[in-house]
């Protein structure tokens, strides 16, 4: 059988701009956005190419979710991970969840040492903090090595990979067995 290739949709990238998000959900968890996003250009991906950074603003719970397509691209990225982690709410940590996950062609070591030091994890739909990291495999099979390489990283440093994620991402440049093939791999590395 021949797996045909779908034909990439004209996808309006740009957005009108609109403030910096910051709210508290009915849950008690603040959103915030540090970046917009995205510098990459993949021609799949949505992501605004009017790549913007933004000040991390006044924490004011001890869960916060962070939005943001790839904020691997903040130049300043290794000092808000140390300021961030530096925050305290009520005399009490801060707890983060890093929505869209980090860029796996960008983690360095300490990069996955100042996400843990910061308690960078996964917030779930009930406000619940956990122990895991997030990383997207946008693109194909050949990437494999360099996900096992970032996902070790944040392994080493004490994340559990029963509680981190790796997105696949379906367009019309990965098939989907090449997308079934990543989902097996996932699963051999225990995670979900």
């Amino acid at each position: 059988m021949i797996q045909q290739r779908l034909k990439p949709l004209s996808i309006k990238r740009e957005r009108p701009d609109y403030p910096q998000v910051n709210y508290v959900d009915d849950r008690g968890v603040q959103w915030i956005e540090l970046n917009r996003g995205c510098k990459r250009l993949c021609r799949f991906c949505w992501a605004d190419p009017n790549y913007k950074v933004f000040d991390i603003p006044r924490i004011i719970r001890n869960k916060v979710q962070i939005i943001g397509e790839n904020v691997m691209f903040d130049p300043n990225i290794e000092k808000k991970l140390k300021k961030l982690s530096e925050i305290k709410v009520n005399n009490k940590v801060v707890y983060y969840g890093l929505g869209n996950g980090f860029d796996y062609r960008r983690v360095t070591p300490e990069i996955a040492k100042l996400a843990r030091a910061a308690r960078i994890g996964n917030i779930n739909n009930k406000g619940n903090w956990y122990k895991g990291v997030n990383l997207a495999w946008d693109l194909g099979i050949n990437q494999e090595y360099k996900v096992k390489k970032a996902l070790n990283y944040f392994l080493n440093v004490g994340y559990y990979a029963n509680r981190s994620k790796i997105f696949i991402l379906v367009n019309w440049e990965i098939t989907l067995k090449e997308c079934l093939y990543k989902f097996e791999k996932i699963k051999a590395m225990g995670l979900r």
